[in-house]
């Protein structure tokens, strides 16, 4: 009886040691919440391409999953995604790499595409849907 208690107890034990927390995979650090200027969308079927001075339209990333944002652009023809205002937003992180995605990003439930980030720039690609690319610029 005792063999059994004594390997019930080591059983939890190694249980409770090699568990660890999973609740922080986000895939991005904190840099990530700030300013961030829509400068640029092109693709899609008819092959488009607009350019926004930096500023025009402002994407700000809050940490309590809301993105606000500040849309100047005048000019109606634009795609320019989001009108003025406060829009939720969250990660989609899948196991396949279908792509090379492993990452989208979701806005107002809109999957924006492949998020990827660097230095100073964010990309969110939806080519493999004959989508866009958006390119944010850190204000």
């Amino acid at each position: 009886m005792k063999t059994i208690k004594l390997l019930l107890l080591l059983a939890i034990t190694s249980l409770t040691l090699s568990c660890n927390n999973d609740d922080d995979n986000s895939p991005v650090d904190n840099s990530f919440y700030d300013s961030w200027s829509l400068i640029k969308v092109n693709g899609g079927f008819a092959g488009t391409s607009q350019e926004f001075d930096p500023g025009t339209i402002v994407w700000q990333f809050n940490e309590n999953g809301t993105v606000t944002v500040t849309n100047n652009n005048t000019d109606e023809t634009a795609n320019d995604y989001f009108e003025s205002g406060n829009y939720s937003f969250q990660f989609m992180v899948t196991e396949s790499t279908t792509f090379g995605c492993e990452t989208s990003l979701i806005v107002n439930d809109n999957d924006l595409g492949c998020f990827k980030m660097e230095n100073n720039t964010i990309t969110l690609d939806e080519t493999y849907i004959d989508g866009y690319v958006i390119t944010l610029s850190r204000q």
